[in-house]
């Protein structure tokens, strides 16, 4: 048996792992909402996080390792964010340069990606 593929990236939402579904697939659109409105605070410590997100729910329905990837891979999307925006909002001599707006576009493409991988494995078919 082979170890699962991962394809992750800092502009990804999640860690996309192969023949294991991210807890964060089995969230109503709302608790992931909320989840992400949380991690973004940053005022909940990686407990206080687990303990609401297992509240009414199995206790192995997430992982504290789980979890903790999770934050750690929002949390490198949204630094890669800013300095992307940063980097964007710097005066350019002839506009803005192609480079720039190469990875603009290849960062979307990765968050576009990842939402679809998402959805096709809610549906059952990766």
């Amino acid at each position: 048996m082979g170890y699962p593929v991962i394809i992750a990236s800092p502009l990804l939402d999640e860690a996309t792992v192969m023949g294991r579904r991210n807890f964060a697939v089995n969230l109503s659109d709302d608790q992931r909402e909320e989840l992400n409105k949380r991690i973004d605070d940053g005022a909940e410590t990686l407990d206080e996080l687990l303990a609401w997100l297992r509240r009414g729910k199995d206790p192995d329905f997430v992982s504290r390792s789980a979890l903790g990837r999770y934050v750690h891979k929002r949390r490198a999307r949204a630094r890669a964010l800013e300095s992307l925006a940063e980097t964007a909002a710097l005066p350019d001599e002839g506009g803005r340069s192609e480079a720039l707006d190469l990875m603009m576009e290849l960062a979307t493409l990765r968050v576009k990606e990842a939402r679809i991988l998402d959805r096709l494995r809610e549906l059952g078919v990766l």
